[in-house]
């Protein structure tokens, strides 16, 4: 892995990035990386490229007591259940994570349509609802 990318991340999130790197592609080279924009949580997001295919590496700058406590559970969750990009590194306590990068696609040019969006919803929900942590949290409105 190539140190450079380190550069964009600030000082305090460098050794948690590094780790979750390591973990994911070993020495493998960091190609490209763009920083992507957007979002509502204020976390560092970047667009990065190794061995040709594109991930998403998210790390939170900072944490506010709007900051979602479950956040990286629901994302698992997600893509345990086919509805969320594939999560290959979440570390909620750094606040790290790494998932495959998707392009974004109109739902009405999307194979299966809106339909099948529902379908995927409601295979979420349920896989949701089956986990009790979920389940409680909901339940109570937290």
């Amino acid at each position: 892995m190539n140190d450079q990318i380190l550069d964009g991340v600030p000082e305090h999130l460098r050794e948690a990035v590094h780790t979750g790197l390591s973990a994911v592609f070993g020495n493998a080279l960091v190609e490209t990386q763009e920083p992507m924009t957007g979002g509502a949580s204020g976390a560092l997001a970047l667009r990065i490229g190794v061995g040709g295919a594109r991930y998403v590496l998210r790390a939170e700058v900072r944490r506010n007591r709007l900051r979602n406590p479950h956040q990286y559970t629901c994302m698992q969750i997600a893509s345990d259940a086919g509805i969320a990009p594939r999560l290959h590194y979440a570390d909620a306590e750094a606040g790290v994570a790494i998932m495959d990068h998707i392009v974004e696609q109109p739902l009405h040019q999307y194979p299966g349509g809106a339909a099948i969006w529902r379908a995927m919803l409601r295979r979420w929900w349920q896989s949701c609802m089956r986990r009790a942590c979920f389940r409680s949290w909901a339940i109570s409105g937290n």
